[in-house]
């Protein structure tokens, strides 16, 4: 050991003779005297590189870079938000191209980073098949804690039946809607709802009617809840033209927007139900005790592709949620 550190002291000593030597000589084009630069050693891809910093500019360097780069990255954060804002505000409602055709849609706010949205008919019966089967779609791209959807009716009816419960838990049992949509008690449609909920779903004209009757009926005497019902109040019917139903039912595997089920649905009434949607927007309301089966699955395809449409709309509309850095985590 202690010839070691001897060696390794001599070494040090000849060293600094060297750089004091070459100092007096002017080596490397400096005049006699001046001090040279102290080579600095750098380890880049496993080799060694020496370099030669003059004293007092690596701190000088080190302190413009980092203002540098604190200035791009406020220049690219604040570009961000403004290409952002101007994302979002073309994404909150207005016109859309789709299929080749103009298609009109509603605005939504993404800013808490969900969405509620209620379907409404007169008898809280067949929104309840739409809740059901926009929870499916939505559980199957991967928005069920973002987009929320409740069901309710416009009429005050009586609590059901167990034998209407018992023929809806029947029905739409084989469509994987989950017994609790089924079997929540009935609740009707109040002005409030429009406070709590993003977008509002009517079936048809008639429960339009009824919503736009209730708030009417309230007491509204800034209009608050007017101009709500005029921004949010929907046909539900209205989405089955957001898609091109050729292309959505030729997806295949887990990038497709419909699970196999629901595609095959679709695909056994497409025709029909595009024919039916081109005479009216209203989806039918029948009675379970009176229909046929197939009266029964028409109305399972026309709000099939009613809800498929608005899902697709609901996620391609999140583009729109504002950034946060919390978000990548």
């Amino acid at each position: 050991l202690l010839l070691i550190l001897r060696s390794s002291k001599k070494r040090a000593s000849m060293s600094l003779a060297h750089l004091s030597l070459g100092a007096s000589r002017g080596v490397g084009g400096n005049h006699r005297g001046a001090l040279t630069p102290k080579p600095v050693a750098r380890v880049w891809c496993g080799h060694t590189h020496v370099s030669h910093a003059r004293p007092g500019t690596s701190a000088l360097k080190k302190s413009l870079l980092c203002r540098a780069s604190s200035q791009s990255s406020q220049e690219e954060m604040a570009s961000s938000d403004s290409q952002q804002s101007q994302q979002s505000q073309q994404q909150r409602g207005g016109t859309w191209l789709r299929n080749g055709v103009d298609f009109e849609v509603p605005a939504v706010d993404w800013s808490r980073y969900y969405l509620n949205v209620l379907f409404v008919d007169r008898d809280h019966t067949t929104s309840r098949l739409a809740e059901g089967l926009t929870q499916r779609m939505l559980d199957w791209r991967g928005y069920a804690r973002a987009i929320y959807p409740l069901s309710c009716g416009t009429q005050h009816a009586e609590p059901m039946e167990l034998e209407q419960t018992a023929g809806l838990i029947s029905v739409l049992s084989p469509l994987n809607i989950s017994k609790q949509t089924v079997t929540t008690p009935r609740r009707s449609f109040e002005v409030t709802d429009l406070d709590a909920h993003d977008l509002v779903l009517a079936l048809d004209e008639e429960a339009r009617d009824d919503i736009l009757a209730t708030v009417r009926c309230a007491d509204d005497q800034t209009g608050h809840y007017a101009s709500l019902a005029e921004e949010r109040v929907w046909l539900l019917g209205h989405f089955v033209r957001y898609h091109d139903w050729d292309a959505i039912l030729a997806e295949k595997g887990g990038s497709a927007q419909l699970d196999r089920r629901l595609r095959e649905l679709i695909s056994a009434r497409k025709s029909s139900t595009l024919a039916r949607d081109a005479v009216t927007r209203d989806i039918a309301m029948p009675n379970l005790k009176e229909c046929s089966k197939s009266d029964y699955d028409d109305v399972v395809a026309h709000t099939l592709m009613a809800c498929g449409g608005l899902s697709s709309y609901l996620v391609d509309s999140s583009s729109s949620m504002p950034y946060e850095s919390w978000l990548e985590y």
